[in-house]
């Protein structure tokens, strides 16, 4: 184990997570150059070369341990820190990480900050019937958050949280859990329950000042730059301005985080922001003739 903190974040499966988490280390390198960094992946090693020139350490992911973010339920198990700031590959990082290592170290060895509170009346996209699913876990409200980022530690505590989210993992068809992409079920719900039976309460919601989250948002995130460090943008008729953009379900195929990433590799060569603007561009619209094709054509000779 290594001592002290470090930033852990999943790239398994399909080619394009790896350049995600490629633009994720990028984007932190230049606030925390420093910062210890781990990879999990089921690459193989000629893909990995980008990723070791970033200092990254990689570790290897067990295949028999789930797919997607099924993984997630192990993270305590991959990561190789005594502390650890999991981020989502499709996360880009837009200020130095300090006071967000100082807000989640509030956390009770396992943290995450929630929105608020979910309740009978109330509705989960992962889950099929809301009411079932408290009453089966035995709860009376779940906590509401996103899963781009958890926090934990060694602790006793954080141990708990995982391996009670495992054990609920295998309950998934009794509790009513959907399958989320290429996963049986979401981890979000799954932790959520976690905490709550573990007695680890979530970290109070910050305004978004922490992370944010762009789905639905393309038209407001136009004026975002990761080299500079404009992360403000409206959601939900409110301006906000996360240290961290979370790019999550369709949101990594838009030409603003496509933009990023292009802007994060072409750093330093002239004329990067408008190469990366076309870029990106051109980059998004081949993805959308690309699913457009698949969806017409569906065939094995296309590579996920």
């Amino acid at each position: 184990m290594i001592p002290g903190p470090g930033i852990l974040t999943l790239a398994c499966g399909a080619r394009r997570y790896l350049a995600m988490a490629e633009a994720l280390i990028r984007s932190i390198r230049l606030r925390d150059p420093d910062i210890p960094i781990a990879v999990v992946t089921d690459a193989a090693d000629p893909a990995l070369k980008r990723l070791r020139s970033l200092s990254a350490l990689i570790v290897r992911a067990d295949p028999a341990l789930g797919r997607g973010v099924e993984q997630k339920l192990h993270l305590d198990s991959y990561s190789p820190f005594a502390e650890t700031l999991f981020i989502d590959a499709d996360c880009l990082v837009f200020r130095p990480l300090q006071p967000t290592w100082e807000k989640y170290r509030e956390a009770r060895g396992f943290g995450v900050i929630s929105y608020g509170e979910l309740r009978e009346g109330d509705t989960h996209p992962a889950i099929r019937d809301f009411p079932g699913f408290l009453k089966a876990a035995e709860i009376d409200s779940l906590p509401a958050f996103n899963g781009g980022i958890y926090y934990f530690d060694r602790s006793p505590a954080a141990r708990k949280v995982f391996e009670t989210a495992r054990q609920l993992f295998e309950r998934r068809n009794e509790l009513g859990l959907e399958k989320f992409k290429n996963a049986a079920a979401a981890d979000e719900p799954i932790f959520a329950v976690a905490m709550r039976l573990a007695g680890v309460a979530p970290l109070a919601w910050d305004g978004s000042a922490t992370m944010g989250t762009v789905l639905d948002c393309f038209q407001t995130i136009s004026g975002i730059d990761v080299l500079q460090g404009r992360s403000t943008f409206e959601k939900l008729g409110h301006i906000i301005s996360p240290a961290v953009i979370h790019f999550n379900m369709n949101a990594q195929h838009s030409r603003y985080y496509l933009r990023e990433c292009w802007r994060l590799r072409l750093a330093g060569l002239p004329a990067a922001g408008f190469v990366a603007g076309a870029l990106g561009a051109l980059t998004a619209a081949q993805r959308r003739i690309r699913a457009a094709f698949r969806r017409r054509f569906p065939t094995t000779l296309l590579r996920p």
